[in-house]
């Protein structure tokens, strides 16, 4: 059996990749993140999974929980004599965070003599360390800095011209009053960037900004590329990060042949990072290079599928179904 552990909402590709398992009459179960806190046991011999883990053969990790639409934690929630302050409320949802990964991480590990497609246990990637292996593999990167200095921003400013600062973790979505979705984008710190910004400041990633020809979304599974090139560097809007969507007028997609040195070099770096699946960014730039952005284990496939019509959900259904056969 092929057990797909994702989330309620915002995993369409997943539903997609389902959708193909009914057609080919494959046997699986499909756990959300949100489930496990309406019925979970355990007595630390047994659980109400037992007979589960003993069907499936193959998990597939997409997504899992959504923190904050399950745990709305409010002053409400302190404990009685407790200060009703920001600080404790930010302690107490910290703490049940903290909680709530001990469960997901022991409900993992009741299948971790299983194959995984993605295992959460190993895909939480630190995003400089991976930027280290790309170089040690014969990819080119950015340059990078990270830095808590104003001073050393601007020395590397002026070493490296334009510069750009991101995330140095996952992207964060965020709220407003009308509940419309905002993520923390890429953005190119200009001289009222340096300006407004304090002598010291939180540790933040920076990188030289390199002028593209087009952008590379790369979806890889079992040693397969599947790549497309996106038309953003024409669209003020896009630019600096395709994800800064321009709806009325989306960037041009299309089907893109990877060169071979590069793919020698992504292999390499996949199987240094254990990972049978992700989704890889690069920029070809003006002067005809190839630079590696990053790497996202889960990243979005349907964004690559259907542009380029590679029909990856019938691939990945078709790859969940060879592991669960050869690991019977």
């Amino acid at each position: 059996m092929i057990l797909i552990l994702s989330q309620e909402n915002y995993d369409p590709s997943t539903s997609d990749v389902q959708n193909w398992l009914d057609y080919y009459g494959a046997k699986y179960k499909r756990i959300n993140g949100a489930d496990i806190f309406k019925d979970f046991t355990t007595d630390l011999g047994n659980s109400n999974f037992d007979q589960l883990i003993e069907e499936v053969n193959v998990v597939w990790f997409r997504r899992w929980l959504e923190f904050e639409s399950r745990f709305k934690i409010t002053y409400e929630d302190l404990p009685e004599g407790v200060l009703a302050s920001e600080n404790n409320l930010l302690r107490l949802s910290e703490y049940v965070k903290n909680e709530t990964r001990v469960v997901n991480n022991f409900f993992f590990d009741l299948f971790k003599e299983k194959v995984w497609l993605s295992d959460p246990r190993k895909i939480r990637l630190s995003k400089l360390r991976v930027l280290q292996l790309a170089k040690t593999n014969g990819l080119l990167t950015p340059y990078s800095l990270v830095t808590t200095s104003k001073l050393e921003l601007i020395r590397f400013k002026n070493q490296h011209g334009r510069v750009i600062s991101k995330n140095l973790n996952e992207v964060q979505v965020f709220t407003d009053l009308k509940s419309k979705y905002h993520s923390s984008k890429t953005i190119e710190v200009d001289n009222d960037f340096i300006e407004n910004i304090s002598e010291n400041f939180f540790p933040s990633f920076f990188q030289s900004l390199i002028e593209k020809e087009y952008e590379l979304r790369v979806f890889f599974l079992d040693d397969e590329f599947y790549p497309m090139a996106i038309f953003s560097q024409l669209d003020k809007k896009t630019k600096i990060d395709f994800r800064n969507y321009n709806n009325d007028n989306p960037n041009r997609c299309v089907p893109y042949e990877l060169d071979e040195k590069i793919k020698f070099s992504l292999k390499k770096l996949m199987a240094d990072l254990n990972l049978k699946t992700g989704s890889i960014d690069l920029i070809k730039s003006i002067d005809g290079k190839y630079y590696f952005l990053e790497v996202n284990p889960v990243g979005q496939f349907g964004m690559t599928s259907f542009p380029c019509n590679y029909k990856l959900e019938k691939k990945i259904a078709e790859y969940l179904i060879q592991l669960d056969k050869t690991n019977e």
